[in-house]
């Protein structure tokens, strides 16, 4: 099962709706989950287009680092606004 962790998350988008919307669309992909439950469709190994209501996110992988990731390419976790 493939995992979906957010690097960076800039304004305006709250690091909540990147994890709640885009990560999770992105798990529904990677993840193996059945087509008819992803928002996603697959035009080729490496692009990806995700439509919904409210946004439409046009991915394409250009490298792929396999294996743990190094510490300062993430975020440190806080406490996010209500």
């Amino acid at each position: 099962m493939a995992t979906v962790d957010v690097i960076r998350a800039n304004r305006p988008l709250r690091p909540a709706w990147i994890r709640r919307y885009i990560a999770a669309d992105l798990t529904c992909i990677f993840g193996h989950a059945p087509e008819a439950e992803c928002p996603g469709h697959m035009l080729s190994p490496t692009h990806f287009l995700i439509e919904r209501r409210w946004y439409k996110l046009d991915l394409q992988i250009v490298e792929i680092k396999a294996g743990p990731q190094a510490a300062e390419l993430f975020e440190a976790k806080s406490p996010e606004k209500k």
